[in-house]
């Protein structure tokens, strides 16, 4: 029986495939950028690299062994298997050489990272004229889930809600070289070689 973090991954990669535009987002974003190498950190099953896994080697790594096992099995039932290879890793020690890598992808992930210490992580194993590729939930998100929480008497929601809500608006690192109020736009923007994408 699968475990509820499976199906979870599991989730997110059909919602991803059910969404064109969200694999076209990520392209559009680094047009112009010679992608031979991805990293995708706290990759869960993967789908982030489903875009570029055809033309560039992708790298997924996930704190949780099964986001490994579906990762696996969903691009080995693509036939693309040979392009992706999946490690266990923290964001905060990546097991990576320096300039390693064209793209380096992190969805939903930061804000369960020491941010500082993972986002310097991840332009660690950037190339120089590499793109970093963030995508977090818009404070919104936060505010919705807080509340639903409240009505609910959800405890777990409601702690969720506050403990990832100030990582996003109030103590945003300044290593990820945005500029003051970046984080509270609703649509993706461009901070230097920084691209940001806010899920609502």
């Amino acid at each position: 029986m699968a475990s509820e973090y499976d199906r979870y991954v599991r989730s997110e990669w059909e919602m991803f495939v059910g969404d064109a535009t969200r694999g076209l987002e990520s392209l559009k974003a680094v047009l112009g950028l010679n992608v031979s190498r991805v990293l995708d950190v706290g990759c869960g099953a993967g789908q982030e690299l489903l875009p570029f896994a055809a033309s560039a080697f992708c790298v997924g790594v996930d704190l949780s062994p099964e986001a490994g096992h579906a990762m696996r099995e969903l691009f080995r039932g693509l036939g693309l298997s040979a392009k992706v290879a999946f490690t266990r890793a923290v964001a905060e020690a990546l097991p990576f050489q320096s300039a390693s890598f064209d793209l380096v992808i992190c969805r939903l992930a930061l804000p369960y990272t020491d941010n500082a210490r993972a986002l310097a992580e991840m332009a660690r194993v950037l190339c120089l004229e590499g793109v970093l590729l963030l995508k977090f939930h818009h404070a919104r998100f936060y505010w919705r889930k807080f509340w639903s929480g409240l009505l609910e008497a959800d405890v777990l929601s409601m702690m969720h809600a506050g403990r990832n809500f100030p990582n996003k608006v109030v103590t945003w690192p300044r290593t990820a070289s945005l500029r003051s109020g970046d984080f509270a736009r609703d649509a993706w923007f461009r901070s230097g070689h920084t691209l940001l994408f806010n899920y609502l």
